[in-house]
């Protein structure tokens, strides 16, 4: 039988340390590029091509040092590709002038 200790121990504080109040909007930023990646990733499979290219070059813009941006220049990269295998090289070269851009 298990019995309570005799000296309950103190509430978890409320408080944060600087570290972890500093880390928070961190995250919170975090969920919101995976949410968006999701979404153009959402409307990519819908095949509103358009909009999920829109996110995916503002990932890129706005946040270029996030994992987020980094998978959303290699879906660009992708969706060029598939531009040139259906003929449609001037939707392919506008897009990889886009990142040239950005990259420069």
């Amino acid at each position: 039988m298990d019995r309570p200790p005799s000296h309950p121990s103190p509430p978890p504080s409320a408080a944060t340390t600087s570290s972890e109040a500093s880390s928070e909007p961190q995250r919170r930023t975090s969920r919101v590029l995976q949410r968006l990646l999701a979404m153009a990733d959402s409307y990519y499979h819908d095949g509103a091509i358009n909009q999920a290219q829109e996110i995916y070059f503002d990932l890129i813009t706005n946040h270029g040092d996030s994992v987020e941006a980094g998978l959303a220049e290699e879906r660009l990269m992708a969706l060029a590709r598939l531009r040139e295998l259906a003929g449609e090289p001037r939707a392919a070269r506008a897009i990889y002038d886009r990142l040239l851009k950005l990259n420069s």
